[in-house]
């Protein structure tokens, strides 16, 4: 924790003044240091490039109609939402179970299982973006939930989060309590 500065080292130490910073960073990676060094000069990837604005250019010009997002009808101010199809809800309750239990063990560190509890909404956050920009309309499908982060890497959205998990003992120095 040499890099961070005193007041959030305070906060991840003891988790006192914890305001909620350090749970905002949920897809932290914290990358192994590499055992021999290689150059690596070459041009960007420009097929990655044009997925990457198509998909933001999607989700800029998104409305809810768009993807049949349904409303509270009592409220004319409530945000259009999505729902997991039944499979899919079975399968985020599956991986969620997994997640509270390992909240309940008290092995974490404090500031890492505050961290931990937000990946409750990280997963579906993920499966509705993935959703949506497969061009899905209506219920978020468990094919959201199992797609693969790229072309190459067949991982899906639950082991990326665990993986995510796994790097946020290194960003934030704290491992588990045993």
């Amino acid at each position: 924790m040499k890099n961070i500065p005193p007041d959030v080292a305070a906060v991840l130490a003891a988790g006192i003044g914890d305001d909620g910073l350090m749970q905002r960073f949920q897809m932290t990676v914290w990358p192994d240091a590499p055992m021999t060094w290689k150059n690596i000069d070459r041009c960007p990837d420009a097929w990655a490039k044009g997925v990457a604005y198509k998909a933001l250019e999607r989700l800029a010009n998104l409305c809810a109609a768009d993807v049949e997002a349904e409303s509270d009808d009592d409220d004319q101010d409530s945000l259009p939402f999505l729902h997991f199809d039944s499979d899919a809800q079975r399968l985020f309750d599956s991986w969620r179970a997994d997640l509270e239990a390992r909240l309940l063990t008290g092995e974490e560190h404090p500031a890492v299982e505050s961290h931990l509890a937000k990946y409750r909404s990280l997963i579906p956050s993920l499966a509705l973006i993935s959703h949506i920009l497969d061009g899905g309309v209506g219920p978020v499908d468990a094919t959201s939930l199992r797609k693969p982060r790229n072309q190459t890497d067949k991982t899906d959205i639950s082991i990326f989060c665990q993986s995510c998990q796994c790097h946020c003992g290194g960003f934030s120095g704290f491992r588990r309590r045993r």
